[in-house]
């Protein structure tokens, strides 16, 4: 889960003093793993990590992707929280399980943008 930006400063008198920069957590990290998938399905999700301009791009992942997964896990990767967006971190790993069979590995981690406070 992601850690509460704070900024420490150690005071003249020795103390440590922490102020919080921000109401989002940021830097939640997620290693996506699909395993024992067929080679056809691998470079599916290669595909998509083309697509997504790899770890530029915002993921994008078809609802097929997460077929057989909960619906919270569904939910968190469409919207982690207000304001924030997955974004690949490293390229799809790919490896060999067996004959027309492997594991694909992709790194992922939310991006979140601070919401200013307006005025009213």
């Amino acid at each position: 889960m992601g850690q509460w930006p704070q900024k420490r400063m150690k005071m003249r008198n020795g103390r440590i003093e922490r102020w919080g920069l921000s109401s989002i957590p940021d830097g939640d990290k997620m290693q996506l793993t699909w395993q024992n998938i067929t080679y056809q399905q691998a470079e599916s999700l290669c595909t998509v990590w083309d697509q997504n301009y790899g770890i530029y791009g915002i993921v994008d992942m078809p609802s097929e992707v997460f077929a057989g997964t909960s619906s919270e896990l569904a939910a968190l990767m469409e919207t982690p929280f207000a304001g924030a967006t997955w974004h690949f971190t490293g390229p799809p790993v790919v490896r060999p399980v067996k004959a027309g069979r492997c594991t694909v590995e992709i790194p992922a981690k939310v991006r979140g943008y601070l919401r200013q406070e307006q005025d009213l």
